[in-house]
């Protein structure tokens, strides 16, 4: 009898750590004749801690600007907050309805559950919405309590550049942006972050944007603007110069450790692998597009996303990636060589380089030969 009850008491337990869907909204109430279910509004509970919801349709999004008082205390707890694919949204629309939605920072520690992060993820999904450029202009709304933010995804969109009063803003709107997905939009310049502070931001992908007048020196500024910077995606972006030319900016770049370079120029040198290695040994080049990141379906699957650490979610990220290789070079022998432990190739291929950085290893060794045979040529007439 004991152990049955111990048996009941464990299946409650698990049931109750187990991620299920939550209800923030009155079964009775309606608008316009529709539930929050038939509005196409779902909420999950993750270990009765965490919350999240999926709205993309214009009728969710009139359901949440008009939902009643007592759901705002619920929608205020929400951590990840999906508004993609609402293609038939208007912006006026996500605005009021975003506005119940805290998104605040919270510390969260377990001794029961597995490896947890320090602190609790905060999600806005708004990829493929069609937002333009002037809607973004105006995303001041994410100011004060919204600020909490550690993961923003803007794929999709018809995005070009932010205005100086928008989203990134200086002081900071998003100081706690950690993770922000820019790809597939119509970007034209990465002057859309000078003045801008993201301090904390870790990931940015700008993957798949027209970026081909875009010259090295115009990354100047990335340095001490985005100082924690670890994984950046510039693949795609016909980036019209080498990465021989770009080692400069990724050098003060103290933090990175990834970045992909799909379908740009890979011209090596020596003098990049030295750079590189002295200055980022860690760093790894890669080639691919990424594993993007997409809401959950069910309470599980949403139970699984928590407990991933950000170097779990990352991986995951980065697994359709492979290593690149070195597809031109000014020396001869880096042409086909795999960009992936640069301390390595530095001792491989440009330990014995004496002459001046960028000089050719090759034609090096071959000026030493002709000089040590001319002496002894030399020494042997003499005799």
């Amino acid at each position: 009898m004991l152990e049955f009850a111990s048996l009941l008491l464990t299946v409650f337990l698990v049931q109750l750590n187990h991620g299920t869907a939550k209800t923030c909204f009155d079964a009775k109430y309606t608008y316009r004749g529709k539930t929050s279910n038939q509005a196409g509004i779902t909420v999950y509970n993750i270990h009765h801690h965490y919350l999240a919801l999926k709205c993309s349709s214009h009728n969710c999004l009139e359901y949440l600007q008009n939902a009643p008082q007592t759901s705002g205390e619920c929608l205020a707890e929400m951590q990840i907050v999906d508004f993609s694919d609402c293609r038939d949204c208007r912006w006026s629309e996500f605005r009021e309805a975003f506005k119940p939605f805290r998104m605040q920072s919270q510390a969260y520690n377990s001794t029961q559950q597995g490896p947890w992060t320090q602190y609790i993820q905060n999600v806005l999904d708004l990829s493929n919405c069609s937002f333009s450029d002037n809607e973004v202009g105006r995303w001041n709304f994410l100011d004060g309590p919204h600020n909490g933010v550690t993961v923003l995804k803007l794929s999709g969109n018809q995005i070009k550049a932010f205005r100086n009063n928008g989203i990134f803003q200086s002081p900071p709107n998003l100081p706690n942006l950690e993770e922000l997905w820019l790809d597939n939009n119509r970007i034209t310049s990465v002057s859309l972050f000078e003045h801008y502070q993201l301090p904390r931001l870790k990931f940015l992908t700008l993957h798949n944007n027209n970026l081909n007048n875009v010259e090295w020196r115009d990354f100047k500024f990335w340095p001490g603007d985005l100082p924690a910077l670890e994984f950046l995606d510039l693949g795609k972006t016909s980036l019209s110069f080498g990465i021989s030319h770009f080692y400069t900016v990724l050098v003060r770049l103290e933090h990175l450790k990834y970045l992909i370079w799909h379908r740009n120029s890979t011209s090596c040198s020596c003098r990049m692998i030295r750079a590189i290695s002295r200055n980022l040994p860690d760093v790894k080049v890669w080639s691919g597009s990424l594993e993007a990141w997409s809401a959950p379906t069910d309470s599980e699957q949403w139970d699984e996303e928590f407990m991933r650490s950000d170097t779990d979610r990352y991986r995951r990220y980065f697994s359709n990636l492979r290593s690149i290789r070195c597809d031109e070079s000014s020396e001869s022998e880096l042409v086909e060589v795999i960009l992936e432990n640069f301390p390595l190739l530095e001792k491989k291929y440009c330990y014995n380089l004496q002459s001046q950085p960028g000089s050719n290893p090759s034609r090096a060794s071959e000026l030493a030969m002709s000089v040590t045979s001319a002496s002894l040529l030399f020494i042997s007439l003499i005799v």
